[in-house]
């Protein structure tokens, strides 16, 4: 089935840093998909008008996902990326029910372990795992159990690319897939605790794997979690890479708000599936942009 050109707009992680006139502009603009990469803020309590706010943007096609700082706090964040499991069992005793709330607010804007066959652009997009830390452990496993009906984060994700009803096929994840690079700088690689390491996901590479032994396209591959900017210096993280010939982009900015601008990315998808431009834009309400493209190479 043909495809027409796409446009599409992400928020990276938010942390915080949205309010009612990025509401704004962001119903006002024109795009086919608006997407989100969670993390919205850093305790648990102050999240619920963002996320009411993120879902009131007036766009045909809403999507995000929930991050490993939603419904958490920080202690309970940091227990689940070392896998101090008491610990966090601990902290994590109402976690549940914080992103059950979080759940209800979202409805079907939630892409979680979900899937979208977005009929107006025929294309499928297909949802990985919510509340990921990094790397190979699964966090969060009783809130993904509870609240996802979810043992096996593989298996859940393939089923949606077998019922997905397009061939054209655009995944998003809070973080994204492994094999991009051990270097602090690669994509997703580690930053904090330590230097060097691959911190994707190994089911979201899993899931671009199979996704294409079934005859699927995936267009692109989405994820955040890893800040654009180093945790141990001003250097900057490399935004994008190439995975079994899908183009993956790291959507984060963070903070979103820098000095004057709000920060977002927009993506451009040809009618024959291949990505032609992406660019982190950041904009102001007096009117100022200023546009960074992404693909240098």
């Amino acid at each position: 089935m043909p495809l027409k050109d796409l446009k599409l707009v992400i928020v990276g992680d938010v942390h915080g840093a949205w309010d009612g006139r990025d509401e704004a502009y962001y119903s006002e603009m024109e795009c086919d998909l608006f997407m989100w990469t969670g993390d919205l803020i850093d305790h648990p309590k102050h999240g619920h008008e963002i996320l009411h706010s993120l879902c009131r943007v007036e766009q045909q096609n809403n999507l995000g996902i929930l991050g490993n700082n939603d419904g958490a706090t920080m202690p309970l964040v940091i227990a689940e990326a070392l896998g101090f499991k008491v610990l966090a069992k601990i902290l994590g005793r109402n976690h549940v029910h914080h992103v059950g709330r979080y759940k209800k607010i979202m409805g079907d804007a939630d892409i979680g372990f979900a899937r979208q066959d977005l009929d107006d652009l025929h294309v499928s997009v297909i949802g990985l795992r919510p509340f990921s830390c990094g790397g190979s452990r699964v966090t969060f496993k009783r809130a993904l159990r509870k609240l996802y009906g979810v043992e096996n984060s593989f298996d859940a994700v393939r089923a949606q690319i077998d019922a997905a009803q397009y061939e054209h096929l655009i995944m998003l994840g809070h973080n994204g897939p492994a094999g991009l690079g051990e270097e602090p700088h690669s994509p997703f690689g580690r930053d904090i605790f330590s230097l060097g390491g691959d911190l994707g996901d190994p089911d979201y590479a899993d899931a671009i794997e199979y996704a294409q032994a079934q005859g699927k396209r995936v267009m692109l591959a989405i994820g955040g979690h890893m800040h654009d900017r180093l945790f141990r210096s001003q250097q900057n993280r490399r935004a994008y890479g190439l995975l079994k010939d899908t183009l993956v982009l790291n959507a984060c900015t963070v903070s979103r708000h820098r000095q004057s601008l709000r920060y977002h990315m927009e993506v451009v998808i040809s009618g024959q599936g291949e990505v032609l431009q992406i660019e982190r834009v950041g904009w102001s309400d007096s009117g100022q942009e200023e546009r960074e493209s992404i693909i240098t190479d």
